[in-house]
């Protein structure tokens, strides 16, 4: 929350949702299981923030020598499903507590 300016806590917490949703919705997809760190969405909606990155590792992404994000083989199902609840609830929150 204490990014409310400019919209960056709630354009992160899309991001990251989307990040976690696809990879619980879509578990053996391949394209949802990395996330280019390079790329200029990243670092302009997350990047520049504290947290999705210590959050991403905290799931089981691990960068690799191209940029990206991997998650590991034999990641957390159970933490996955919940971090996604979790994240909704979060977005949910923020859009109530920052009307457009």
């Amino acid at each position: 929350m204490q990014y409310r300016a400019g919209g960056d806590g709630g354009s992160a917490l899309k991001l990251l949702l989307a990040f976690v949703k696809n990879v619980v919705d879509n578990p053996s997809e391949p394209k949802y299981r990395s996330i280019n760190a390079e790329s200029s969405v990243y670092k302009n909606k997350l990047g520049i923030l504290v947290g999705p990155s210590a959050l991403l590792r905290a799931l089981g992404f691990e960068k690799n020598d191209e940029g990206k994000l991997v998650l590991k083989e034999g990641e957390d199902a159970a933490l996955l499903r919940q971090t996604s609840e979790k994240l909704a609830r979060a977005l949910e929150t923020f859009v109530q507590m920052n009307p457009v």
